[in-house]
């Protein structure tokens, strides 16, 4: 009766999990320490969410490569370095809305941000992995006690699979850089609307007093707005366009912490099409690029994903499970398409 509860409760955990994917984003961010701080403190959150993160674009290109890649790379057994003829069930297998692409995407994106993952899994009769699922992020936490908690229900260590990153995540440490992107960001955007300073030079024997001065730019400001760019000036007010020389904030500014970001996340700036000031990397074949990527970036990623699915609870002892990294450096899948030999066709009437 005891391995039938355990088994009914896993399947009713998978199946909660299954609904939790169905009724809201697992991108979704936390929003409860910012509103704590914003609203009741007046103060700016010291927590940052990954929404915020995603809104600067070097944080997205690097989120998108890496996910992408990790995602596009199969799971697979071996023994004594021998890719295992039959492979474990739950590799491929997905029975709730969670293909097993997008269960590696989930799970790539919580190492980055977060710096670590959890996966629900419903083993079978012998106790080994039948069903696995990705939790999002915002669903699960870890009470007094050291359980893992999911929606607020205590878990059991054989329904859960936590999967410990190499860092805290990017939204621990590197809260300065990305509010440094974004607001350098914001600042290029700015400057990109308004390429000039006005300068409301005053020509009158009367020097105006700080109200009137203000209310002066108050006015030029309403006028440029509603003037598209055209304002009025009576004698004795002249006014100067004073040129503002933005390459250093739309090019310099934002090409060096996109360096900064990739240096964040552990790829080669080039990756993301950044590039440190005199620095160059050429890549002669499309291999090339891959394996660049995959041993100076991806291996931060995918070493604690393989590790923790090669424990005991998972694989049997003596197997390990890798990413098949064969699979995208094979010859076939480096051939374009376009590129490979047509099909062989027939001419002529069938008989």
């Amino acid at each position: 009766m005891g391995r039938l509860r355990d088994a009914l409760a896993l399947r009713q955990n998978t199946e909660a999990i299954g609904r939790s994917l169905e009724l809201g984003s697992p991108w979704a961010s936390d929003h409860l320490t910012r509103i704590t701080w914003t609203e009741l403190y007046g103060l700016e959150a010291p927590v940052m969410t990954r929404g915020e993160a995603m809104r600067v674009p070097a944080v997205a290109a690097a989120r998108h490569r890496i996910v992408t890649a990790i995602a596009g790379t199969p799971l697979a057994a071996y023994r004594d370095g021998q890719r295992l003829d039959e492979q474990p069930v739950w590799i491929t297998r997905a029975d709730t809305t969670q293909s097993a692409v997008m269960r590696l995407a989930y799970t790539a994106d919580d190492l980055i941000f977060h710096g670590e993952s959890l996966w629900t899994v419903e083993r079978d009769s012998e106790g080994w992995p039948r069903i696995v699922a990705h939790v999002p992020y915002s669903d699960w936490s870890l009470d007094d006690d050291g359980y893992i908690t999911i929606l607020e229900r205590r878990q059991q260590p054989s329904a859960v699979i936590h999967i410990p990153g190499l860092h805290e995540g990017i939204l621990g440490y590197g809260t300065t850089t990305i509010r440094g992107a974004a607001a350098t960001l914001t600042a290029a955007v700015d400057t990109a609307r308004h390429p000039f300073r006005l300068e409301l030079h005053d020509t009158g024997d009367y020097p105006l007093t700080r109200d009137e001065q203000r209310e002066l730019v108050a006015d030029a400001r309403a006028a440029l707005a509603d003037g598209a760019g055209v304002v009025y000036t009576s004698p004795g007010l002249e006014a100067r366009l004073h040129a503002y020389a933005a390459d250093a904030l739309l090019v310099d500014g934002r090409e060096s912490f996109a360096v900064d970001v990739a240096r964040l996340v552990g790829i080669p700036g080039a990756m993301i099409d950044a590039h440190s000031r005199g620095a160059t990397m050429t890549y002669t074949t499309t291999r090339d690029v891959i394996e660049a990527f995959l041993h100076l970036g991806l291996t931060t990623y995918m070493q604690p994903i393989a590790a923790r699915l090669s424990l005991d609870d998972v694989a049997p002892r003596g197997t390990e499970i890798r990413f098949d990294t064969a699979a995208v450096l094979g010859a076939d899948a480096l051939v374009d398409p376009a590129a490979r030999p047509a099909a062989e066709t027939t001419t002529g009437d069938p008989e």
